[in-house]
């Protein structure tokens, strides 16, 4: 549930600006089995053209692949949950998608070398991106402050972010909770 206060298309343009933001088009996004705002938000706002977290993403294609077709090219793998996950980019040795399954939108990170679980990241890609935005405006051009001042300012942003997407804080093994968790012990 996404603050009435907080716009993540607004968070998103202010910290990146429309230039250092990456947008689908409109065939690509079309055919996603996805809600209409996370459409919305990938074809107008988008998200950052520099990687952020060791995400990187490359929104300008002409479509999203599953991670179905994405794996069996890889890995010559073909397990039918790929089918739902329409990778947008990486983080590390982890694929981001976008989750079909029931038109629901949300962002997983997925290895395929399966060393790490599946990581459920945001309930959207609107909340993914503002996460972002929150984590580059909030936290990382503070990163010449204390490490007392950078622990304070890790929590204030997790509780902040748990308050927008609780889902990203259900399980300590989410990624967003491990990332902030990092932040606290100043890994990052």
């Amino acid at each position: 549930m996404a603050d009435k206060k907080w716009d993540s298309f607004e968070q998103t343009l202010s910290i990146f600006g429309k230039e250092g933001l990456s947008r689908a088009g409109s065939e690509a996004v079309n055919i996603l089995r996805i809600p209409e705002q996370s459409k919305l938000f990938i074809t107008t706002v988008g998200l950052p053209r520099q990687p952020v977290l060791l995400c990187e993403f490359n929104l300008e294609v002409p479509n999203f692949p599953t991670l179905y077709h994405f794996a069996s090219q890889v890995r010559k793998e073909k397990e039918d949950f790929y089918k739902f996950l329409r990778r947008i980019g990486t983080d590390g040795h982890a694929q981001i998608c976008l989750s079909e399954d029931n038109g629901c939108g949300n962002v997983f990170a997925y290895d395929l070398n399966k060393i790490l679980p599946i990581r459920f990241i945001n309930s959207s890609i609107e909340l993914f991106g503002g996460f972002l935005a929150l984590y580059v405006g909030q936290y990382c051009k503070y990163s010449d402050r204390s490490d007392d001042e950078l622990n304070a300012r890790a929590c204030a942003l997790e509780s902040r972010m748990s308050e927008l997407d609780p889902p990203a804080f259900d399980d300590e093994k989410n990624w967003w909770a491990l990332v902030t968790e990092q932040m606290k012990h100043g890994l990052l």
